[in-house]
């Protein structure tokens, strides 16, 4: 983008890339060291169906038995 700022600070380029997230056509989430799901964006909620509140907490493995 043209004349765009950036902030060039850690704090910065973490809000750059939450806003990204948010904004991606992509479903994306983020697990925890055990695999659970700690978030996902809007697009994976619009994608799979799921809302978030349905899959907070649980593994991708358990998403797929809603398939079965």
């Amino acid at each position: 983008m043209a004349g765009a700022r950036t902030d060039p600070t850690l704090a910065g380029q973490i809000r750059e890339a939450a806003r990204l997230m948010e904004t991606t056509g992509q479903g994306v989430f983020f697990t925890d060291a055990q695999q659970r799901i700690l978030h996902v964006n809007p697009s994976f909620c619009r994608l799979t169906g799921f809302a978030a509140s349905e899959v907070i907490g649980r593994t991708p493995d358990r998403l797929c038995l809603r398939a079965a």
